[in-house]
């Protein structure tokens, strides 16, 4: 779910996942042999990294030529992906339900081929990840009166270097701009008065210190929000709405103050803003919830990152269930049909497909490594 910032969940032993964007209650999910070689890339290749739960796999895809590379096994069911500051790719291993929880992360150098080598945390469940500089930031499904356990890790040395408390938020989404992380910390008010510790309603932008884990809300609380995209410094784009409690909508936040600037409503996103990135100067938001599967939300809208002027739309119709920017261009993750698209944003036309999955996954995600540029991290 990012699959930019992403919307995913493991709470308190109970498999609610989120692939990049919304909540889907799995059936019951068991730890699995995993393993074999992966293949090495072309040199050069721009890669797409994807992470599939239910079958649980890592997939590399060569963009340039829409072709298979590699296909290795996870030892359990993951929740995340990012790629490190040295492109490797790193998975939640969240697992299943209570004796069946996995407590590592995934770390594979797809480039290179090889194995998925597996480090140890200090708590179960990892269920959502977020990298910072040279750290790998793992939230785990453990709830504390002040927050969610969290994993700091280093992906280069293979250990953990700190653990301790980040934010809970309905979903607890996590982008990375201007030094800090920011989530979306659930408001402890909503969560009373809704009596629902999963979908609360109204949060507070919170800005966290990567350093010491120190926590500074901006602005106040707002209702029905699922995700907060940094678009420049200094900039976040919020974005809201769900299917029954609001239209979806993209509002420029001041993240200095907390203002809330110009917004866009999207109309025909009827389950809501549910995640986004940024594609070049563009803001790509999906609406897919991840909810009733007959009905997940197919479309993706995308608009100017700056003005927030709306620019085009496309359908995805098996459920656009994660997306990462290549270029100017979208990678998406057609849930049903367990394809990778690219999308041309320019024309609103599907430009390459193929089959990453030959059943529909429970949960996936994708992150796009560049081959011709030094930055792999989001």
């Amino acid at each position: 779910m990012r699959m930019g910032a992403r919307v995913r969940r493991i709470a308190l032993g109970v498999a609610v996942m989120c692939a990049a964007g919304a909540f889907v209650t799995a059936a019951v999910l068991v730890r699995n042999a995993g393993g074999g070689e992966g293949v090495a890339a072309r040199p050069g290749a721009d890669l797409a990294v994807v992470m599939l739960g239910h079958p649980d796999r890592l997939v590399t895809v060569d963009l340039d030529r829409m072709t298979v590379v590699s296909d290795v096994g996870l030892r359990s069911l993951p929740t995340d992906l990012v790629l490190d500051r040295d492109g490797r790719a790193v998975t939640a291993q969240a697992g299943g339900i209570g004796d069946e929880a996995d407590d590592v992360v995934g770390v594979c150098d797809v480039r290179a081929g090889g194995r998925v080598r597996y480090l140890k945390l200090a708590y179960p469940n990892p269920g959502f990840l977020v990298t910072v500089g040279a750290r790998v930031f793992a939230m785990h499904g453990i709830a504390y009166k002040d927050g969610l356990a969290v994993s700091v890790v280093d992906t280069r040395a293979m250990r953990t270097v700190r653990s301790g408390l980040l934010p809970d938020g309905p979903g607890c989404t996590m982008a990375v701009a201007d030094g800090s992380i920011w989530t979306l910390a659930s408001d402890p008010a909503s969560l009373e008065a809704t009596d629902s510790e999963l979908c609360g309603p109204k949060v507070i932008i919170t800005r966290v210190d990567p350093d010491t884990l120190v926590r500074r809300a901006i602005g106040g609380v707002r209702a029905v929000a699922n995700q907060v995209v940094a678009t420049a410094p200094h900039r976040l784009a919020l974005l809201s709405g769900r299917l029954g409690l609001g239209p979806a909508a993209v509002t420029d936040i001041d993240a200095t103050t907390g203002e809330a600037g110009h917004a866009t409503v999207l109309p025909d996103l009827r389950h809501g803003a549910m995640m986004g990135c940024l594609v070049g100067e563009r803001l790509a938001v999906s609406e897919w919830d991840g909810g009733d599967p007959s009905d997940e939300g197919e479309w993706i809208a995308w608009l100017d990152s700056g003005t927030l002027a709306r620019q085009g739309s496309i359908r995805i119709s098996g459920g656009p269930c994660a997306m990462a920017p290549w270029g100017d261009r979208l990678v998406v993750i057609e849930r049903t049909t367990g394809r990778l698209l690219v999308v041309d944003l320019r024309t609103a036309r599907v430009t390459g497909s193929v089959r990453v999955a030959d059943r529909a996954p429970v949960i996936a995600d994708v992150q796009v490594l560049p081959g011709r540029r030094d930055s792999h991290v989001r």
